[in-house]
């Protein structure tokens, strides 16, 4: 029985071409490139066969192999630099730069904010607090009561004032309001009296008031803090930015799986050219 010879027709060699290509790995066939490739490839094919000048269908086909490979090679060094460049642009995600600067999860939604205001002018209201304001809670006495709130905070009770009028409350209503007196006036008991059984009797309103109009001033403070985190983060939002993208690499698996590629690709150029010299060179031996 004759071995088969394996197609004649060029349908059926077609066919048996698109076989070997199944995984893209011993293509020759320029058609199957991105159309972006085939002047590029077309390009590295006519110097290389104007370098070696092949005369038989053998040298023509090793030609275009190499060509082929070589291209390959190029296609996968594209590939290497899009996945870091998707890597550097998803570290410059700004939750991953306001997270590296120190701001809290808590004030994630006000940092970016912030910075779509500073970055596209965006008129947005501005909720940082007045100097003044800033001023006046750094006082760390706040041995005060409802009467002398005014003289000891003047600022922040004009404040608390304001915003209590923007609310049609008086002021004693708005921290009601504001604080759930229930759940402060229990809070006081048990700061003050440290005894449970505090807590049972009726609740002093005037008391509860004080403790409210000092939860007041920590809620300023908290607020300041915020600020100063953010801004500071502001600050360094550019160096922290930059650091992440320089730090920035692709996954492992999709590293992994193109070194595997580029490592088959380069074996399979690095044997393809040199069997074309070999091929060369015979035949230039016979002559």
């Amino acid at each position: 029985m004759s071995k088969s010879t394996g197609p004649i027709s060029s349908k059926g060699k077609k066919i048996a071409s698109q076989n070997a290509m199944k995984h893209g790995l011993t293509s020759v066939d320029p058609s199957t490139l991105p159309r972006s490739e085939q002047e590029e490839f077309q390009l590295v094919l006519e110097a290389l066969q104007e370098e070696y000048s092949p005369q038989t269908a053998t040298e023509i086909i090793m030609v275009e192999r190499v060509a082929m490979l070589f291209q390959k090679m190029k296609r996968l060094q594209r590939i290497e630099n899009t996945l870091f460049e998707v890597a550097k642009n998803d570290a410059a995600n700004s939750d991953k730069v306001f997270k590296a600067a120190g701001v809290s999860e808590g004030n994630m939604l006000s940092a970016f904010l912030k910075q779509l205001k500073k970055q596209y002018n965006i008129p947005l209201p501005d909720e940082s607090l007045p100097s003044y304001i800033i001023e006046e809670i750094k006082n760390k006495n706040d041995d005060f009561d409802v009467e002398t709130f005014q003289t000891v905070w003047p600022n922040c009770y004009q404040l608390l004032l304001d915003y209590a009028e923007a609310r049609n409350e008086s002021i004693q209503d708005y921290l009601l309001n504001k604080y759930d007196h229930e759940k402060y006036q229990n809070e006081f008991y048990r700061k003050t009296r440290k005894n449970d059984t505090f807590a049972k009797e009726p609740h002093d309103i005037h008391k509860t008031f004080n403790y409210l109009l000092k939860k007041f001033i920590e809620d300023l403070r908290t607020i300041q803090a915020n600020q100063l985190e953010i801004d500071n983060a502001l600050e360094r939002y550019t160096e922290k930015e930059q650091l992440l993208i320089n730090q920035a690499m692709p996954g492992d698996k999709d590293m992994e799986k193109l070194m595997r590629y580029q490592t088959t690709i380069e074996r399979q150029f690095s044997k393809a050219l040199s069997d074309l010299i070999i091929l060369i060179d015979r035949r230039k031996l016979l002559k």
